[in-house]
């Protein structure tokens, strides 16, 4: 890697910012929910699932801590009540 700071060069707009945070946390959720319902069952496998769970903790801890730096909130949005 001869250029370490390519990154620095480019502009990063808000919306880049925004967009690199949802899928972040969309991930992060996502690993979650994979996590508890399709992989690892079973007894065997339940040190590798707290590993996995320890490092989800460590990343949504790491992540709130960079928003909190960089004065970003979560963006709350409402959906609309869908009656069926």
């Amino acid at each position: 890697m001869k250029d370490k700071d390519w990154f620095t060069t480019f502009k990063v707009s808000d919306e880049h910012i925004e967009v690199m945070r949802r899928c972040l946390w969309h991930s992060v959720r996502w690993a979650e929910e994979i996590i508890e319902k399709f992989y690892l069952r079973g007894w065997s496998r339940i040190p590798l699932k707290l590993m996995l769970k320890l490092f989800l903790r460590y990343v949504r801890w790491k992540a709130r801590s960079v928003e909190e730096k960089m004065g970003l909130r979560p963006k709350v949005v409402e959906t609309p009540l869908i009656k069926y």
